[in-house]
């Protein structure tokens, strides 16, 4: 009986091409290029990025609170939501 190995995934997936190029997304250094965005840009980049993680942070913080009222009123929904 003859066996092959292949990378292809499932056809009922749908999300994946049949035979993946697993370098598809790895950058190629021909195709990149130096960007000189300058000052102001790279300031407003760092504001942006701190936005992003304030948000990150809050959204973490509401997550812990909501479980840890749920479990505080009732403590065997800690099995269903599992162990932090």
């Amino acid at each position: 009986m003859r066996t092959t190995t292949t990378n292809a995934r499932p056809s009922w997936l749908g999300i994946y091409p049949a035979t993946p190029d697993i370098y598809s997304d790895t950058p190629q250094p021909h195709t990149l290029r130096r960007v000189d965005a300058g000052e102001e840009a790279l300031a407003e980049l760092k504001v942006l990025v701190g936005f992003d993680d304030d948000l990150a942070g809050e959204a973490t913080r509401l997550s812990n609170r909501i479980r840890g009222l749920l479990t505080q009123v009732h403590p065997a929904l800690e099995r269903v939501l599992g162990a932090r």
